[in-house]
């Protein structure tokens, strides 16, 4: 939740307050103190205490400015329970009662979204948009929507929105050229990615541009981010990226070269096997391929399947194979 949504709410809350006279001694009705408890809890995270307190407050008939803030406290609570359907239908109720207030359905649409519910989360961050278009959250929520739901020119456009306005967010720009990605506008996702070195130079961009020039075949370009990634983070999954990318240019000595060197670390590196497995194989040696294929097949589940199905023999089971 931004400054800007807090004040949003209160704001709201507050828009039929009449003003109180400076010299005017105010006392607290017990729903005042209750409330004022509730925030307290809240703020300390004690939840329980939060439900205990709406109870007694709404045993007092409290008036609707102050029902106000209770729903949000009460439901906020659900949800860090995370009893999504409890704090959805608080959220409903207190929509229905304060349609200007548009903190609710934006919460009820943040617990859609994380719940898969994309058709339902959609328009409801649509109409947050429509109150408040520079919403940061409410535009990356209907970007995640959106995409959730297979529309990715859709999806684009709000993570595009969401830049405009996020003041430099590394992950947001990085959500959004995966979206572009898996719309096969790579050259785009590449321009992106651009923005997103500018504002924090990681490895992680890099890698994000060689599965840009993978998807399209430039696997020689996909082995230059990958070196670019190196230069920064010299880790064996980035090691390893790099060979299969050179095996794929063709490079396969230099992928060889690469299995080889991490199988000399850890005899039964699975990937590293699996990468010179294939090489064998693709040379025509299928004895020493399968042998590699089946070291590489105890790298779990994923890397079995894929070995069983490449070797010319039959795999055995795991228990058989790699115990």
């Amino acid at each position: 939740m931004t400054r800007f949504f807090l004040a949003v709410f209160f704001a709201s809350v507050c828009a039929g307050c009449s003003a109180s006279l400076p010299f005017i001694s105010h006392k607290k009705s017990p729903a005042e103190k209750n409330l004022k408890e509730m925030a307290l809890a809240y703020n300390g995270s004690d939840c329980l205490k939060v439900h205990e307190l709406y109870e007694k407050f709404s045993a007092e008939k409290p008036d609707s400015a102050l029902r106000e803030k209770a729903y949000y406290y009460e439901g906020r609570c659900y949800e860090k329970e995370e009893t999504a359907d409890k704090a959805i239908s608080i959220y409903k109720i207190a929509a229905e009662l304060y349609p200007r207030n548009q903190v609710f359905p934006y919460r009820i649409a943040l617990i859609y979204n994380a719940t898969g519910f994309y058709d339902k989360a959609l328009p409801l961050f649509q109409k947050v948009i429509d109150k408040n278009y520079e919403m940061e959250e409410a535009l990356t929520g209907a970007a995640r929507a959106s995409r959730g739901l297979g529309k990715l020119k859709q999806a684009a456009e709000y993570y595009e929105a969401a830049v405009s306005v996020s003041g430099g967010n590394a992950g947001l720009i990085a959500e959004y050229a995966g979206c572009l990605s898996e719309a096969a506008r790579f050259g785009e996702a590449r321009a992106v990615i651009e923005k997103g070195i500018e504002l924090k130079d990681s490895p992680e961009w890099a890698v994000m541009a060689a599965g840009t020039f993978a998807a399209e075949g430039r696997f020689d370009d996909a082995s230059a981010s990958m070196d670019i990634a190196l230069s920064r983070k010299n880790s064996r999954e980035y090691r390893m990226s790099r060979a299969f990318y050179d095996f794929w240019a063709g490079k396969k000595n230099s992928a060889m070269a690469a299995a080889e060197k991490e199988l000399s670390a850890a005899p039964r590196d699975p990937l590293a096997a699996f990468l010179k497995g294939m090489i064998l194989r693709s040379e025509g040696n299928t004895a020493e391929g399968n042998r590699y294929l089946r070291i590489s097949a105890c790298g779990g589940k994923f890397l079995y399947d894929i070995s069983a199905r490449m070797s010319s023999e039959p795999m055995p089971p795991v228990k058989e194979l790699c115990e």
